[in-house]
């Protein structure tokens, strides 16, 4: 119950912008900056918009992701092909191309 008011995203975005304030606050002590509360209130309406916003994306991302059932968590978005149905002259051909890129150019660093 306490973690799903925790994990509502105004709520999040509510608890970033407390400890944000709190870590201006500490830094206007430390510093002596002397900011005003229009400061405080701007900075504060900020932190809030920015966190908003970031909350939303991610979790925009996590239920695209989770609702593609063909999507590969390592990128490529491609069909995998299975090793054993591939014929000997396809596995060679992948070989050959592969080794074309192999061929290094050493030299003489120039440091």
């Amino acid at each position: 119950m306490f973690l799903d008011y925790i994990s509502n995203m105004y709520v999040l975005s509510v608890i970033a912008t407390v400890i944000g304030l709190c870590i201006l606050y500490m830094y206007d002590k430390f510093e002596k900056k002397q900011y005003t509360n229009a400061i405080y209130m701007r900075i504060g309406i900020l932190i809030f918009i920015s966190c908003l916003g970031t909350v939303y994306v991610s979790r925009m991302h996590f239920f695209q992701n989770n609702t593609n059932t063909n999507a590969m968590s390592g990128g490529g978005g491609g069909t995998v092909n299975n090793i054993n149905n591939l014929s000997s002259s396809e596995c060679s051909m992948q070989s050959n191309d592969n080794r074309s890129y192999e061929n290094f150019k050493t030299g003489m660093p120039t440091f």
